[in-house]
């Protein structure tokens, strides 16, 4: 790896690498940050006002979530869905999200029983 000054990072790295790495950084990112913005819209939340309460870690989240949904919706679009492998990787994390999601209500449910 080169670092040149102001500038980007030359990588050396297979074609396959890149496009594995582009699956986490692009798709899957992207997918995470938009399903959250679409959640935060579903559920009325006043973003403005949450940020009276954030963390450091939320308010970068939320710049994040506002940067994706100023950006052009195709190129959004393009980089979650440009391959199968893109898809199924988001498929992949709908799949791990849910699974944990079942994990915490059920500690929560031995939680609330104990």
């Amino acid at each position: 790896m080169v670092f040149q000054p102001d500038c980007g990072k030359l990588i050396t790295c297979t074609p396959e690498e890149h496009d594995r790495m582009m699956i986490v950084v692009q798709a899957v990112r992207y997918f995470s940050t938009f399903s959250l913005g679409v959640f935060l819209a579903e559920e009325g939340i006043d973003i403005a006002r949450s940020l009276d309460f954030a963390t450091p870690l939320y308010r970068s989240v939320i710049n994040s979530v506002s940067r994706l949904f100023a950006q052009d919706d195709f190129l959004s679009l393009e980089l979650m869905l440009a391959s199968a492998d893109r898809w199924d990787a988001i498929q992949r994390l709908v799949n791990t999200c849910d699974r944990l999601s079942k994990f915490l209500n059920r500690i929560a449910f031995i939680a609330c029983s104990a």
